[in-house]
């Protein structure tokens, strides 16, 4: 029944795609993820602080998904909700072994598995890690009950293992050993005997502790590898720039709202920006005295009603690495990092219900009435919530109603509207984003896609200047910044910043950012260093297309055919189909007598491309001209020969010498001499002295004496 109605309740997400927070950068644009899983992937994954962060296990995770279904948004979020439906049913089971309670654990199950504040840690692809770091949750704590039944080796090891694959898969576990000391205060009675009046045994306690220093070891590595990780990604500036007393009231008032949403989820939201130094110490403080409050009320019921204290402790305990006193990001609160912590509360209320209320059969009939109608209430408005989660769009005008204005929603509106082509909406947006907040460089970066996307180079070459000037280490705007300079034909510009890259160690084994080097340094005039930028890029990576096409062209403008020919041969064999590559093939063919390849590749030139002025036009030339008589087709030839002509809009003196050659060919003297006649004029008109004395010599040899075509250069 758990899983049916949790699976149920999340059908909907099930159709819905990636979002623009996070999901694409994270998951769609990762090219760690681009081959699912394999050596590569694993070695990446544990070494990887992508996001600020560590969490091994989740990108693993990430990885079989694209194993399996590839890039399909679906298979993503099905993983999810089966990953939520298991939590679930592990919780239960867990809470069951645990106090012995079996409806208790029931109603503690239902309201993890429906509550509308778990929405965002399932419906979205890139929360994966809370889901998944969940499910070794539950089993640690299942484990955990089973090894308080019978301690051995084996089941301590089980929750060892539990606890450690938790977290890889998303390090704010930490606090798990003080959960299991909790746990063993209440319900298990390990610190004190089973005895209802027995009392804390100091032996009993410092046992206990020693028994869980592995796992307090296993935290202290996992914190400190997820603080430099923070630290590398300078996700900590914010906790530099902001007080500790501005910390600790936002974490009061933050603690407040959790408690409010679970209590009444109204309004919950992707995203509560962070007030900053504008946090009321007033409303800190008042929040700090409601929580000290409750805290002392529960403590002071310890002996009597215990689960008061726990389940309230295991609310504030969990929350802690997520609450703010270290601030990362640009949050106050987030929805997802209430996922475990709220299983307390639950407890904590669902326990102290007295279970003799059930002795009387209108009492528990109407409990359990009461129940399903809040249960079903709870699906319903989690159902709403997930449609808010559909795409970017939904998702950040869902934000902007619920949290108002401000440069982070402004800024993910921007990116969902990029995203879905609605380029001056997004330009809008994230103008708006640059006037809540300046100096954010991701705004700046993104008006350079959306100048570069409306084929506005200069203003694109502009804005990732200047997130760069903020941000000198934007590894990726400097890729995107060298590219566009590049299709501007500007690269001695872009030559700097390509070198850059090279010593950066994102891209100091970079395929790509070799061939784009040696493209720059090709259009640079600096044939020797774009080989050897060419070659580079080939031998990281050896089948490479472009990379193939630009040192084959490369290679036959230096003269070096047989080396080119290799070059452009590989590129059309790994799928280039450019018409310059089949082009240059196709001069090189001819040139050294392969006249039916030549041909081949002449004509896969103008397929490709069929407005290109110059395959068209020798083409035509050459289907006249060729010694292989049964290659010649003047009437296929006249056609490519007019098309030639009026491309170039009968303009080129060049271009109608071929047209008079095919129409010679084809015996039409008469309309071939009339044609030189008039390239004889634009020759002339042109100062191409040179060429109309050689045009002026064709048409009186066809006028005295028509002879037959014959081939020459």
């Amino acid at each position: 029944m758990l899983v049916g109605v949790t699976l149920f309740t999340y059908r909907e997400s099930l159709e819905h795609d990636f979002v623009t927070m996070d999901d694409y950068p994270y998951v769609v644009e990762n090219v760690h993820l681009r081959d699912g899983l394999n050596r590569e992937t694993v070695i990446w994954a544990i070494g990887s602080f992508q996001g600020s962060s560590w969490f091994p296990l989740t990108w693993l995770s990430l990885a079989l998904d694209v194993e399996l279904s590839g890039l399909d948004a679906r298979s993503f979020h099905r993983t999810n909700v089966v990953l939520h439906a298991v939590n679930v049913l592990l919780l239960y089971l867990a809470l069951s072994a645990l106090t012995g309670s079996r409806w208790r654990s029931l109603l503690t199950a239902g309201v993890f598995a429906l509550h509308p504040i778990h929405v965002e840690s399932v419906a979205w692809i890139t929360e994966r890690k809370d889901v998944l770091s969940g499910l070794f949750f539950m089993l640690t704590l299942w484990a955990w009950a089973r090894y308080a039944e019978r301690a051995t080796g084996l089941r301590y090891f089980a929750v060892a293992s539990c606890f450690g694959f938790g977290l890889l898969a998303k390090s704010s576990l930490v606090t798990l050993p003080f959960l299991l000391l909790l746990l063993d205060f209440w319900p298990l009675r390990r610190v004190q005997g089973e005895m209802p009046d027995a009392r804390v045994s100091r032996e009993r306690v410092l046992r206990a502790l020693f028994e869980k220093l592995p796992l307090f070891l296993f935290a202290v590595a996992a914190a400190t590898t997820t603080y430099w990780a923070g630290v590398s990604g300078n996700a900590l500036e914010s906790n530099e720039r902001l007080s500790l007393l501005h910390r600790l009231a936002n974490a009061a008032i933050a603690y407040v709202g959790y408690l409010r949403d679970s209590l009444w989820p109204a309004g919950l939201s992707p995203f509560y920006p962070h007030p900053g130094e504008d946090v009321s110490l007033a409303g800190g403080a008042a929040a700090a005295v409601l929580l000290i409050g409750i805290s002392v009320f529960a403590l002071s019921k310890i002996r009597t009603q215990p689960q008061l204290a726990i389940g309230w402790l295991w609310f504030l305990g969990c929350m802690v690495p997520m609450i703010g006193l270290v601030q990362a990001g640009a949050q106050a609160r987030a929805d997802r990092f209430m996922y475990l912590p709220q299983i307390g509360l639950c407890i904590a209320v669902f326990w102290s219900i007295p279970s003799h209320v059930f002795s009387n059969r209108v009492v528990r009939l109407s409990l359990i009435s009461l129940a399903t109608i809040g249960l079903c209430l709870l699906s319903y408005t989690t159902q709403v919530q997930l449609g808010i989660w559909r795409n970017g769009i939904t998702l950040f005008e869902h934000t902007q109603a619920t949290t108002g204005s401000n440069a982070f929603v402004h800024h993910g509106l921007g990116q969902a509207y990029l995203r879905a082509g609605r380029l001056d909406e997004a330009a809008e947006e994230y103008r708006a984003a640059l006037s809540f907040s300046p100096n954010w460089v991701r705004p700046m970066a993104a008006l350079g896609e959306v100048m570069s996307d409306r084929q506005r180079p200069d203003k694109a070459a502009k804005w990732f200047e200047r997130a760069l000037i903020l941000r000198p280490d934007w590894v990726e705007v400097r890729r995107r910044l060298a590219e566009l300079l590049v299709e501007q034909d500007n690269p001695r510009a872009a030559i700097p910043h390509l070198k850059k890259l090279l010593e950066t160690k994102a891209y100091a084994d970079n395929a790509e950012t070799h061939g784009v080097l040696g493209l720059a340094f090709a259009r640079n005039r600096n044939a020797k260093a774009a080989a050897m930028h060419y070659r580079e890029a080939l031998a990281l990576r050896p089948e490479f297309a472009s990379v193939h096409a630009n040192l084959g062209m490369l290679l036959s403008e230096q003269g070096s055919a047989d080396r080119a020919l290799f070059h452009l041969s590989e590129a059309i064999r790994l799928g280039s189909n450019e018409a310059e590559v089949h082009f240059a093939r196709s001069n090189l063919l001819l040139a050294r007598g392969s006249e039916r390849e030549g041909l081949a590749a002449l004509r896969r030139a103008v397929g490709a491309r069929p407005n290109w002025l110059a395959p068209v036009n020798n083409l035509a030339w050459h289907l006249v001209s060729v010694s292989d008589e049964a290659l010649r087709d003047p009437s296929e030839a006249l056609g490519y020969a007019r098309l030639a002509a009026r491309l170039s809009s009968r303009a080129n003196p060049s271009v109608l010498e071929t047209l008079a050659a095919v129409l010679e060919s084809d015996g039409r003297i008469e309309e071939a001499i009339a044609v030189l006649h008039e390239a004889i004029a634009l020759a002339r008109g042109g100062g191409d002295l040179v060429l109309a004395k050689r045009l002026t010599a064709h048409q009186n040899r066809l006028r005295s004496s028509p002879p037959l075509l014959h081939r020459n250069d």
